[in-house]
């Protein structure tokens, strides 16, 4: 891409020069409208990193981006200096803002052995991704000195916004993977330890980010946080198009603390029904849409899993409901079924689906209706294919697996292959999302060259 224009009228990036964070409730001298930063799909997990910059002579970190997750995580010993971070004692202004109330008073071998603080505060929650599977992370609490990058709103310019106290979990309990694919979670969840929140605090801007998520591995996608976005088509205000639904508080879930009464840090939606081909999904139990007293049900946003995640009954009679309109559309014939691919169970010969349209492979779309019929989040085929390789794609939701020991399930989790191509806005002042539906229905995608050069 030689060179992408953009107006100014409605998203003016400001270019950050010499910029100091001082503390956490620091007044600045300049207040930007906000950051933007590049985000990359992983080729082997499907899932989007962003890095953030610790220190001029050391790589940045990579960091996956978790919508749901209340604490930016990282594993500190293996990718910071010790100049750069602090581990905070307990009673101080860090751990009385991540709401922490565990205490270690002595050093225990082997973790944090090196610059062990007695007394440090440290969090313990439940987490899971693709990547790492169900587990606990347990971390300190810490100060780091961090970097963001901006970009200017011609994409001619790149520059470092400097945060010296960002409040972060630090851990080297090895629960990312060592092959350097990740070095923590970029959590974007509802809560004030979030990445977004710190950011829109320290830097006095709207306490809302964007989301695009690129569908390729080779070109970049992007977050924005405060009011500042790149608008992907010059002549269009693409925010005319958005529909806006309210979040829904779950007293369950990731970042939820019974403790404190704190609800969880991930965002959940009203889906009333769902629809294939403007046909109403039946035969399954509808409470099952709505979050139960016991953390059952609802339908939530995930980043961290790349394909839609449904409960059984809901998945049973959805595809079956998408095969039948599917075999009847008039758009494709003899559509051929082959041998399922994991994780997927309903794969296609890609030659009998028609497969050369702007919306991606011609199937029935799927229609999450929200808190009215006016208000649908619709799902066209590129964000419900997946093309395994050449001859073969399969449709990509799969059904939930269900676990004795885990205390809470969503209904739906709408993976991030679901929300690829599509602009997500999640607006925390007024707790509602924004969303475009995908894309391609206006001819753009997610897709920035962030290399560009003028």
């Amino acid at each position: 891409m030689a060179s992408i224009s953009y107006t100014l009228n409605c998203f003016l990036m400001i270019v950050f020069s010499d910029l100091q964070c001082r503390t956490i409730t620091a007044s600045l001298p300049l207040s930007p409208q906000g950051i933007l930063l590049d985000v990359t799909k992983n080729s082997s997990t499907l899932l989007h990193t962003i890095q953030i910059h610790q220190d001029i002579d050391r790589p940045p970190l990579n960091l996956l981006v978790d919508i749901s997750y209340k604490s930016v995580f990282v594993e500190c010993l293996s990718t910071f200096r010790e100049a750069t971070f602090n581990i905070s004692k307990c009673g101080s202004q860090e751990c009385e803002f991540a709401k922490v109330d565990f205490c270690s008073e002595e050093c225990e071998p082997g973790i944090f052995r090196q610059w062990c603080v007695k007394d440090s505060c440290f969090s313990s929650y439940p987490y899971e991704d693709n990547l790492i599977g169900s587990t606990i992370l347990l971390g300190w609490i810490a100060e780091a000195h961090l970097s963001f990058q901006s970009i200017s709103y011609n994409l001619s310019s790149k520059n470092l916004v400097d945060f010296p106290r960002f409040v972060l979990t630090c851990s080297d309990l090895g629960f990312f993977p060592g092959d350097g694919i990740i070095d923590g979670v970029a959590a974007l969840g509802r809560s004030q330890e979030a990445l977004s929140s710190q950011l829109a605090k320290a830097f006095k801007f709207s306490r809302k980010f964007s989301l695009c998520l690129s569908s390729s591995t080779k070109s970049k996608g992007w977050i924005s946080f405060g009011d500042a976005r790149p608008p992907l088509n010059p002549k269009a205000n693409l925010t005319k198009y958005f529909k806006y639904t309210p979040f829904i508080t779950s007293q369950y879930g990731i970042g939820s603390d019974y403790r404190t009464g704190m609800p969880s840090s991930a965002y959940f939606l009203g889906v009333t029904s769902i629809k294939v081909s403007g046909k109403t999904v039946k035969g399954f139990n509808h409470g099952l849409l709505s979050i139960n007293g016991s953390g059952i049900g609802g339908t939530t946003i995930t980043s961290t899993k790349p394909y839609t995640i449904l409960e059984r009954s809901i998945y049973n009679v959805m595809t079956t409901l998408f095969l039948k309109e599917l075999e009847s559309s008039q758009t494709n014939n003899n559509v051929t079924r082959v041998a399922s691919v994991e994780p997927f169970e309903f794969c296609f010969n890609s030659e009998s689906i028609r497969t050369k349209t702007y919306l991606g492979p011609a199937v029935p779309p799927i229609d999450l209706i929200l808190q009215n019929k006016n208000v649908s989040w619709r799902i066209y085929g590129a964000n419900s294919m997946v093309q395994i390789n050449k001859d073969i794609m399969c449709l990509g939701y799969v059904p939930r697996i269900d676990n004795e020991f885990k205390d809470f399930y969503w209904s739906i989790e709408i993976g991030a292959h679901q929300i690829e191509d599509n602009i997500l806005e999640f607006n925390l002042d007024k707790s509602q999302l924004g969303f475009s539906s995908s894309l391609l229905a206006m001819k753009a995608k997610c897709n920035i060259d962030f290399d560009t050069e003028g």
